[in-house]
């Protein structure tokens, strides 16, 4: 490749970052949670995705420190307010819902062995 062709490469670097809900243990009879839910997002652009959440609890009158999660967003136009500004941020989401007694049994060794890996006994 010459220099030229080297210039006109363009570097894209992305931070990703995600959450779980539910559980994965299959003992339904103990409470395990019937979903699995994974989420990942990827920005390019950390700060200003940042920015937006801090523009958000600013307008919003929340403490600096108030993090947005499910359940912690229950008012209908709060919620409304999040989405509406993190509909022009600069990211992408992924996510992935295991509805857990639907799974093959060569599926559930799998999450039993995941379940093992998190909390080894002894």
């Amino acid at each position: 490749m010459d220099f030229l062709s080297w210039q006109r490469l363009t570097m894209f670097t992305f931070i990703f970052t995600g959450d779980e809900a539910g559980d994965v243990s299959m003992n339904f009879a103990k409470g395990a949670s019937r979903y699995f839910v994974m989420a990942v997002i990827a920005t390019s652009d950390p700060d200003g995705l940042r920015a937006v959440l801090e523009k958000v609890r600013q307008e919003a009158n929340l403490p600096q420190t108030y993090e947005f999660g499910f359940n912690s967003v229950s008012s209908a136009r709060l919620r409304e307010h999040v989405f509406t500004a993190l509909g022009v941020a600069n990211f992408e989401s992924w996510a992935l819902i295991v509805d857990k007694p639907t799974l093959p049994d060569s599926f559930k060794f799998f999450m039993s062995e995941i379940m093992f890996r998190q909390h080894p006994k002894g």
